[in-house]
């Protein structure tokens, strides 16, 4: 597995928080099918007041649906690996990965990369 790219910069921390609902999000998005370039996000509230975004991108070349077991493995490095969240992929050309802890609940859209 490629190492994933972390965020860097202020922002809310650590990714570890996240790691809580990482199962719950990849048993969501394992059976449904996105075509090429879609995309499944989902926002999870922290206790704390911040939120964890979780993104599964379909960036193979043609209409799939993502690994749950991968999603979960790339999904638990990046929080082992990244403070403050990141992205990542099981394979070169496969479904890309991302969660994001963000301050502030979660609203309506889910940014990446903020």
């Amino acid at each position: 597995m490629p190492a994933p790219t972390c965020y860097k910069g202020p922002g809310a921390s650590p990714a570890t928080d996240c790691s809580r609902f990482i199962n719950k999000f990849c048993s969501l998005v394992d059976p449904e099918p996105l075509r090429l370039h879609d995309n499944n996000a989902h926002c999870y509230n922290l206790p704390n007041g911040n939120r964890c975004d979780f993104i599964a991108y379909n960036s193979y070349q043609n209409n799939a649906s993502p690994s749950g077991l991968n999603c979960v493995s790339v999904l638990e490095k990046i929080t082992k690996t990244c403070s403050l969240g990141g992205f990542g992929q099981h394979g070169v050309g496969g479904y890309t990965f991302t969660v994001d802890v963000n301050a502030g609940p979660c609203t309506s859209s889910v940014q990446p990369g903020s």
